[in-house]
């Protein structure tokens, strides 16, 4: 079963994908439908987000670049920062890293997502499918450029799948030593840092599903 890192392992890719954006896309999505959210729609380019949220006012607009929040959008990508009732809400989600990947999925694969925070029920649903050689797929950054903590939670997820124990509080210190780590607390998102390093918190699993007008979406 592969382990996949940014788009240059697209070719990879089987019919199960867990998409892993530790740091913070994978966290921001799972937050959105715990809090309530009917749908999320993961969009790669901005302008077509925009657009989007041109035909549906009511939608909310969530987004960013290298971390900083997009002008004229309702809010980023900070999943300890989302309003608190979301309940029916659709949310439109166009990020640096995730939203690539997302859209690179082949249109018929199941594809899941994966943190450190939803491991155990990631790797349950991932069994259920039946599949037995799922992909891992670390997003990695925007420059095409290896991404370490999302490399770290790939690696811990695969080695729950295999039937390991990897132990979480040796995979949560090597994240929080990670660059990404660095570059979140410059950024002074400390509570995403938190939020996304926290092992099993959630029993939800966002997956794929096709929607109206050639949309995809993630459900819980």
């Amino acid at each position: 079963m592969p382990i996949l890192s940014t788009l240059i392992d697209a070719k990879r890719q089987t019919d199960v994908i867990v998409v892993i954006d530790a740091f913070r896309a994978s966290n921001t999505i799972i937050e959105l439908l715990a809090k309530g959210a009917e749908r999320v729609v993961p969009v790669k380019d901005e302008d077509a987000a925009r657009k989007l949220k041109d035909a549906h006012p009511d939608w909310l607009l969530l987004g960013e670049r290298r971390g900083l929040r997009l002008a004229g959008f309702d809010g980023d990508n900070s999943p300890s920062n989302l309003p608190a009732d979301l309940a029916g809400k659709i949310v439109i989600l166009s990020t640096s890293n995730g939203t690539r990947i997302i859209e690179a999925c082949l249109p018929g694969s199941d594809v899941l997502i994966g943190s450190f925070a939803n491991a155990d029920a990631v790797i349950a649903a991932v069994r259920a499918t039946g599949y037995e050689t799922p992909s891992f797929w670390a997003v990695g950054l925007i420059d095409g450029q290896f991404a370490e903590e999302d490399m770290l939670c790939a690696r811990y997820l695969y080695g729950r799948f295999s039937g390991l124990t990897p132990d979480s509080a040796v995979f949560r210190d090597e994240a929080l030593k990670s660059s990404g780590a660095t570059r979140l607390r410059g950024l002074d998102l400390h509570a995403d840092l938190d939020l996304c390093t926290q092992f099993d918190r959630t029993a939800i699993v966002p997956r794929r599903v096709a929607w109206e007008n050639g949309l995809s979406c993630f459900r819980g």
